[in-house]
């Protein structure tokens, strides 16, 4: 889970040493060819001020802040990561993709960030004090965000300049198709189009009775592409498609999820109709059954697994650790049983065997 975590910065890092190779390149191409052509010295020169330029913006509004935040995530890596800082970043990431900007900045301890469209570098950000703000994504899920809201607005040009830049020939050609079918769905036919695209002979009336052509001109296209552009993003920085926060919990639900067991109103994995915090009864369902090649039994009182299990006339199993604590404890011959309340001596109790 750790692996996207170090993976964003590097990949933004990486665009930033691209874009600077292909200046350098460009640059030494153009003062070649002008040496050839009897430029004089000073025009040389005035052409490397200029890349020197670019190079130190690039160095100072990407790479040096993405280089920062790639050493903070390293240092947090190496240094363990604390379990409360790993929660935290596991929340943020969580309600950054399900669109609370406001609950992530709040966890963070930051202002809330403004929600521009420019595409800067999603590891670099003005807004981020916090000494957490390194080690969360909140400036690239705000990018996202902003991208999201224009296809909401049916604009793709802030999708397709994304795509363009960062090389998503299946995500641009979805949304090119998608302009096109907005200007046929307009009427706004122009030149050749009309006489070469199949899709201008049947305007939004006719295609609804072909199917082929209906699903083209559906509402629910642009959720579609929000959607793909999401999911694009997130394979174009090695991000999970889920919560890291859900895959840390998947985890801790199969252990929990057997396929036979008994409802249990304090169980997080049974359905909402018997369970007090069935919440997490939709991401069971999604984990398999955890598999014991041994049965085992667990202690409710201790919590811990028992070898010696004992158990009170009424069937209730208790591990014997715990039972004799409480019958120290108690100062007397007597152990009651915490759920029933059933009292009994000592001798009463009787041992359990697995088989």
């Amino acid at each position: 889970m750790d692996h996207p975590f170090a993976r964003v910065p590097y990949e933004d890092f990486r665009r930033a040493f691209r874009t600077g190779q292909k200046h350098v390149e460009r640059e030494f191409a153009e003062m070649k060819k002008a040496l050839s052509n009897g430029a004089d010295l000073d025009t040389l020169i005035e052409k490397v001020r200029e890349l020197e330029t670019k190079l130190s913006t690039l160095y100072t509004t990407c790479t040096e802040p993405t280089l920062s935040t790639l050493h903070a995530r390293i240092a947090h890596l190496h240094a363990g990561g604390a379990s409360e800082t790993q929660l935290t970043r596991w929340l943020v990431d969580w309600a950054l993709r399900e669109g609370k900007p406001k609950t992530a900045a709040a966890l963070v301890g930051l202002a809330t960030p403004s929600t521009s469209p420019s595409d800067s570098s999603s590891s670099s950000s003005p807004f981020l004090p916090s000494p957490l703000a390194p080690l969360v994504d909140i400036p690239l899920f705000t990018l996202i965000s902003s991208i999201i809201t224009s296809l909401r607005s049916h604009d793709c040009a802030p999708a397709l300049a994304f795509a363009k830049k960062h090389r998503l020939p299946t995500l641009e050609f979805e949304l090119r198709l998608q302009e096109f079918i907005e200007l046929c769905r307009g009427q706004q036919k122009q030149g050749r189009i009309e006489k070469a695209m199949t899709l201008v002979a049947f305007p939004p009336t006719a295609a609804a009775r072909i199917p082929a052509y209906r699903n083209l001109y559906a509402p629910q296209r642009w959720a579609q592409l929000e959607t793909q552009f999401r999911l694009s993003v997130y394979d174009m920085y090695g991000l999970p498609h889920e919560p890291v926060l859900w895959l840390a919990m998947y985890a801790g639900l199969v252990a929990l999820k057997h396929p036979v067991v008994e409802r249990n109103v304090d169980c997080p994995v049974c359905p909402p109709t018997t369970s007090s915090l069935g919440t997490l009864d939709t991401l069971a369902q999604q984990v398999p059954s955890s598999h014991h090649p041994h049965s085992v039994i667990v202690c409710r009182i201790s919590g811990k697994i028992t070898h010696e299990p004992m158990a009170f006339p009424n069937g209730f199993v208790y591990g014997r650790e715990a039972l004799e604590e409480m019958y120290l404890k108690g100062g007397c011959d007597k152990v009651r049983c915490p759920r029933s309340g059933m009292e009994c001596s000592w001798t009463e109790l009787r041992k359990v065997f697995i088989s």
